[in-house]
């Protein structure tokens, strides 16, 4: 069907069959932004607080190795320098 024939189709159809058409049409939009916004990095998908609670997330599981404390005179200016 050519370009034009489709228009005359359009023409012709009443109000029921413009709407499932449009609705269509617009389905057709919606997945093609999703295929889109799939292949973007995910920093581009998610917002900037999804970002934060990830990593809060992230950082309240992690079960890695407990280090010791720094013993108070490692905070003593005076002993930085020495």
């Amino acid at each position: 069907m050519q370009l034009e024939e489709l228009k005359q189709k359009l023409d012709h159809l009443n109000e029921v069959h413009l709407q499932r058409v449009i609705a269509l049409v617009t389905s057709l939009e919606l997945e093609e932004r999703a295929a889109t916004v799939e292949s973007l990095p995910l920093w581009q998908r998610v917002s900037p607080m999804d970002i934060a609670r990830r990593l809060r997330e992230r950082a309240a599981s992690y079960q890695g190795p407990k280090h010791a404390e720094l013993p108070d005179a490692a905070f003593d200016r005076a002993e930085i320098y020495d």
